[in-house]
């Protein structure tokens, strides 16, 4: 029972990675699937259903999500079966309390929003979905990675087949129970983990540790104060702008945005699972001010390195993509993704910064920054879609995107007095573009030829990064080790 307390930032950093990246990939694969046989409009419509899903579960969490991994963690470290029941009893009363606000949520959107699809089977998605966000919270501080892996494999593929062998005759219900069988069956199998776990945990109970948990009044207060940030940090994250876009466009043109954001999140959502581990890092380090500091510049230079290279790729070959995953009827895409990349980049650099003041306990800069982002953001999407259309949502979101993260490195250079490497992350900027400017035009003609073509560049891209000192040999070293060891 003693592994928790032997993970590192490297192991939380690449195992947390490589056991929810199949789930992410999952995500992308069913929406090519979807638009190659969905026509535009319906295409449009399960998007938008699918935006109403995360939409109602970011505003609707009640901070459930972040009073666990608060406490849940120290918990299970510790041994306190006390605490342990009490978490378990309040996240089944919230979540309980959630799936009564769905549905009183989905009841009013189906008044306000023509949806021709029942209301019933989006129910079942949001228990679905409410389901495994919860598990999933409470199988991570078990760091049965491995098991996760495997899990997401079984679930993904068992997913991916019902939709291909049924996504002709069912159309866009295939949509919806692809994400509800694989949200079933994760849940099904984070609840039976976590809790094997708290059985063995319990015959082996030796805690030293006792842990305060706060009282109900205590806890609902924190709870609000979680749910707020999450609702605030969503609205510039998520696709939040979506509900403005269907307020002034059909869903073939909302599709065209989607497949302009699902690109980009293709690129994000992947790389955001690298500094997530930042969090607990930085919580358990909190007081080390000058090990803090240099941690923090030494990743910041390595995970920036690795997303120029994969922003300016993206970038690059944005039209050639495009229309190699979704089909030449939403070339239109390609342009939006540009434009979401130019906020996208610096704002997934800027995940470094946002994981770390979590960890140090920064909630009060934290909830000021995303307050104002979120006014930035609605304002400018409230004058800019109707004077630019999507071009005016896209460049709402990646402005606001650049001022967040400006606000961030402010904060941890003047607030925190930590340095903030800069010559480094532009010199890997500057040889990216390069490299990736030199080489567009050649070995487009598929997508296999794309992606050696991605492969031989970051190749070199690495080389002469080692060569110019970038970046260090060790940390490549280390990562392969673990990977190893993952495997093994």
């Amino acid at each position: 029972m003693n592994q928790t307390h032997e993970i590192k930032l490297s192991n939380i950093t690449l195992l947390n990675f490589l056991s929810r990246i199949v789930f992410y990939l999952f995500v992308f694969i069913v929406g090519i699937i979807s638009s190659r046989q969905l026509s535009n409009h319906a295409f449009g419509e399960v998007q938008f259903l699918s935006f109403l899903i995360g939409l109602s579960w970011m505003g609707l969490n009640f901070g459930l999500p972040g009073m666990l991994g608060k406490f849940w963690p120290s918990a299970i470290i510790n041994g306190n079966k006390s605490v342990i029941d009490t978490l378990l009893k309040r996240a089944l009363i919230t979540g309980l309390v959630s799936v009564f606000t769905h549905a009183i949520f989905l009841i009013i959107i189906y008044q306000v929003v023509v949806i021709y699809i029942p209301i019933w089977h989006l129910f079942i998605w949001a228990v679905s979905n409410i389901a495994l966000a919860i598990t999933s919270v409470l199988m991570q501080a078990t760091y049965r990675y491995k098991q996760a892996f495997y899990l997401n494999l079984f679930a993904c593929s068992l997913a991916l087949t019902f939709l291909l062998t049924s996504i002709n005759y069912l159309q866009q219900l295939s949509y919806i129970y692809c994400f509800v069988t694989v949200n079933i069956l994760l849940a099904s199998g984070y609840a039976y983990d976590t809790f094997r776990y708290l059985r063995v945990l319990n015959k082996h109970n030796n805690a030293t540790q006792l842990q305060m948990m706060p009282t109900m009044n205590g806890w609902i207060k924190t709870s609000a104060y979680f749910a707020i940030s999450t609702i605030l940090a969503g609205i510039l994250w998520q696709r939040f702008e979506l509900s403005f876009i269907k307020h002034y466009f059909n869903f073939d043109q909302l599709a065209i945005y989607v497949i302009a954001f699902t690109l980009v999140s293709l690129f994000a959502e992947p790389l955001k699972l690298i500094p997530s581990g930042l969090l607990y890092y930085f919580s358990g380090i909190q007081h080390d001010h000058e090990k803090a500091a240099v941690k923090f510049a030494d990743f910041f230079i390595h995970f920036s390195w690795l997303v120029f290279f994969c922003g300016i790729f993206i970038y690059m070959h944005a039209e050639t993509v495009v229309v190699f995953l979704y089909t030449s009827k939403y070339a239109a895409a390609a342009y939006y993704t540009k434009l979401l990349l130019l906020g996208f980049v610096p704002g997934i650099c800027g995940y470094v910064f946002m994981n770390m003041h979590t960890g140090l306990g920064k909630a009060r800069f934290l909830l000021i920054q995303d307050t104002v982002c979120a006014l930035l953001f609605i304002t400018g999407m409230t004058f800019a879609i109707p004077a630019f259309g999507l071009t005016g949502a896209a460049l709402a979101k990646s402005a606001t995107m650049i001022i967040s993260v400006c606000v961030g490195a402010w904060y941890t250079k003047k607030r925190l007095q930590y340095d903030l490497p800069l010559l480094k992350p532009c010199l890997s900027l500057l040889l990216a573009w390069v490299l990736i400017y030199a080489t567009q035009s050649f070995f487009n003609g598929n997508l296999l030829l794309l992606l050696a073509k991605g492969i031989c560049l970051f190749m070199l891209y690495l080389l002469l990064s080692f060569k110019m000192g970038l970046i260090r040999k060790s940390l490549f070293a280390v990562f392969y080790y673990r990977i190893q060891n993952y495997f093994s």
